[in-house]
């Protein structure tokens, strides 16, 4: 069942080809590997949700995000560029109460930054984005710390990634899920996505690919959950690939934006009272 209200579509250009991404906010991790998350893996994700009457996970979960400052949030840029703020609510913890309840007071992307600073990286997909909240969050939750992987450096890693909605049995959680995935070689990726499309595709170095075993898939409610590494966020998810009905699970790829090449936003924007 799609949202009422909005289906996003993120076009994603990987060297000329074409991958329609569609959020429509209905599930979320999927697949094997999936468990509750463990506390020290809950108290820094957020849930970022439309503000109407009656609001439950099930109809209305935009995102996940994860805290990262006191009044700062990391997602992806998709998950803020079609909501009206004054609709949009970020909870912290596992209950609406107000006390748990925070609101956007502006949000950034890279893209928006980059036209402003001298940096030109050239990437065709920089889906993430920082949104600061209008109040600071209380000290009972922890914030999560970057950590920093060119990507030829985490083929091969052990990751996990944390998200909101729908289990296998497409029942609601009550708790927050994860997933322990590993990280595939730029090679393994782009060898895994050319076979399924059958054409050549060679994903850029900013793209972490991650799958499970036998497999794990990213969802619509997922889009900018954290991937963590030893416990310390290195990407920030965007999306699967490739997003093709006919497409068995197994030969889906998470993709997930590496916060590596992308050191000098995070660190200005973090400054910035």
């Amino acid at each position: 069942m799609q949202h009422h209200i909005y289906l996003f579509i993120i076009r994603h250009i990987v060297f000329g080809i074409l991958i329609f991404h569609h959020f429509s906010h209905t599930k979320a991790l999927y697949g094997h590997n999936v468990r509750p998350a463990q506390q020290n893996e809950q108290s820094f994700v957020i849930k970022v949700m439309f503000i109407v009457p009656g609001a439950n996970v099930s109809t209305d979960l935009i995102c996940t995000g994860a805290l990262v400052t006191r009044h700062d949030v990391i997602s992806a840029e998709h998950c803020m560029q079609y909501v009206e703020m004054n609709n949009t609510k970020f909870l912290v913890g596992l209950t609406d109460s107000p006390q748990f309840r925070f609101y956007p007071n502006w949000w950034i992307s890279y893209e928006q930054w980059e036209q402003h600073s001298d940096q030109r990286k050239g990437y065709l997909i920089n889906d993430f984005c920082f949104i600061r909240l209008t109040s600071i969050v209380m000290d009972e939750f922890n914030t999560v710390t970057f950590s920093f992987y060119e990507q030829k450096k985490t083929s091969g890693k052990r990751v996990v990634v944390l998200g909101w909605g729908s289990l296998n049995n497409n029942t609601y959680p009550t708790t927050l899920q994860a997933a322990d995935l590993k990280v595939m070689s730029k090679k393994g990726c782009d060898r895994q996505i050319s076979r399924v499309l059958g054409r050549r595709i060679q994903i850029q170095e900013n793209i972490l690919c991650t799958i499970g075993d036998p497999f794990t898939v990213l969802m619509d409610g997922d889009s900018g959950s954290p991937l963590l590494y030893r416990n310390k966020l290195i990407g920030v998810s965007t999306g699967i690939c490739p997003l093709v009905a006919e497409n068995v699970l197994e030969d889906k790829v998470n993709l997930h934006i590496n916060i590596y090449y992308y050191q000098e936003f995070l660190l200005e924007i973090i400054s910035t009272t």
